[in-house]
Order: structure tokens, then C-alpha cells, then sequence
């Protein structure tokens, strides 16, 4: 299969992972969100940069890893991802 045809199914089935995540966690009660925030280990866009930063040969899986990314962009500030790119970032102006 076509490297671009891997990434785009991998982008797809991680959206609709995450959705499916974000709609099972919105259909909680307050106290079961509350629940759910203390035993997660990790939001899902930051097990999509994982994906994506742990597997660069493989296209499925950097789509997988993009979308799951894309569909948890409203807790953008509670994941740790940015914060890791920020920090690639200043290291390569900084030239190491």
C-alpha cells in the first residue's frame, strides 16, 4: 500500500480513537470526569507524539500518532508535548 494511503488511514483511525475517547469521557458524570482525570496516565495527544517521535519509518503509525494529536487539541495545555517542542526548538537556534 501506498505510503501516503498508510499515513491518511492512520490519521483517520487515530481522530476517531480520540473522538471516541473525548465522547466517552463528556458523557461522564462530574464525579466520574473527576474520576477519569485522577487515573489517566497520559492524554492521547501525547501518546500521539509518542507514536510519531518513536516511530518515523512507519506511515501508518505517524498518521496514527497525528491524529490522535488533532482530536485532543482543546487540552492542548494539559498535555506535555508543546512543551517538549518548544524545547527542540530553542536548542536548535541555540545550535546544539
Amino acid at each position: 500500500m501506498d505510503p501516503k494511503t498508510q499515513k491518511a488511514l492512520g490519521t483517520l483511525a487515530g481522530i476517531v480513537a480520540g473522538e471516541i475517547a473525548n465522547r466517552a469521557y463528556e458523557s461522564r458524570t462530574p464525579e466520574g470526569k473527576e474520576q477519569w482525570e485522577k487515573s489517566r496516565i497520559i492524554h492521547h495527544a501525547d501518546a500521539g507524539y509518542l507514536l510519531k517521535e518513536f516511530t518515523k519509518k512507519d506511515p501508518f503509525y505517524q498518521g496514527l500518532g497525528e491524529g490522535l494529536i488533532v482530536s485532543d487539541l482543546k487540552d492542548r495545555d494539559k498535555c506535555f508535548y508543546p512543551i517538549i517542542e518548544q524545547s527542540k526548538r530553542k536548542k536548535k537556534r541555540k545550535g546544539v
